[in-house]
């Protein structure tokens, strides 16, 4: 999502029309809005923290700072069978090699049973 998609959806969550978001940020028209909604205008960082606090929101949001940070912890997390298959090699390193085959084993019985439910 670009920087302008988040301003619009955000003024429009709040109910916000272009003009009234102009007013806040203390633009003339709506026209300045309608520029960065479309990605035409570059932001300096004063109005970025303008924008954000008239949308009641952090300029890490309109920057989607936020998106990313929740995209790289979405990656970086590991899923369940992730975890799970890490406790099975970790329990499994552990075992006797008289373990580890009878483990095998099993594992083996247990994938042949899933292939003939």
């Amino acid at each position: 999502m670009t920087i302008g998609q988040r301003v619009k959806l955000r003024r429009e969550e709040l109910g916000l029309s272009q003009e009234e978001l102009a007013k806040r940020i203390g633009y003339k028209s709506k026209t300045s809005i309608n520029k960065i909604e479309l990605d035409f205008r570059n932001l300096t960082h004063s109005k970025i923290k303008a924008i954000a606090d008239a949308l009641e929101t952090t300029p890490s949001y309109i920057m989607g700072w936020d998106e990313e940070a929740a995209e790289e912890t979405k990656k970086a997390a590991p899923s369940e069978e992730d975890s799970l298959n890490a406790e099975i090699i970790k329990l499994f390193m552990g075992l006797t090699a008289d373990q580890k085959k009878e483990a095998l084993n099993y594992l083996r019985y247990l994938s042949t049973k899933s292939e003939n439910p």
